[in-house]
């Protein structure tokens, strides 16, 4: 079986739920998590199509917090380092751990760090 059709029902299930969420002009931090998680399914799959949903959920997250804001910078960190776009990929990284260090959340720093030396 391949990944694509291992991953094809999860996708379908989240695409469901956030094409409900945003028809309900639903922008709330649970679309935002779904967006996340349709990036994180596609990581594998379709780099762009992660990118796409990494970059509406970083667009959504502005207006959301820190927090949302951070977990989005990671994921463009992942992609770019997936890309072996190491500089760029370390930018996104630093950023996302500024913001944990910030709101003093040390599980999202200790993420940020790991990802922080997974580029070097």
């Amino acid at each position: 079986m391949r990944l694509a059709d291992a991953q094809t029902p999860r996708i379908d299930s989240l695409n469901n739920v956030l094409n409900k969420r945003l028809q309900e002009k639903n922008d709330d931090t649970v679309t935002i998590l779904i967006l996340q998680d349709l990036c994180n399914e596609w990581s594998e799959i379709d780099v762009q199509k992660a990118f796409e949903y990494a970059d509406q959920a970083l667009k959504m997250s502005e207006n959301k917090g820190l927090k949302w804001q951070s977990a989005s910078y990671i994921h463009f960190g992942r992609f770019y380092r997936n890309q072996d776009m190491k500089e760029r990929a370390l930018d996104y990284f630093l950023k996302a751990l500024k913001i944990s260090e910030e709101l003093k959340d040390s599980v999202a720093c200790a993420y940020a760090y790991n990802d922080v030396g997974s580029v070097y």
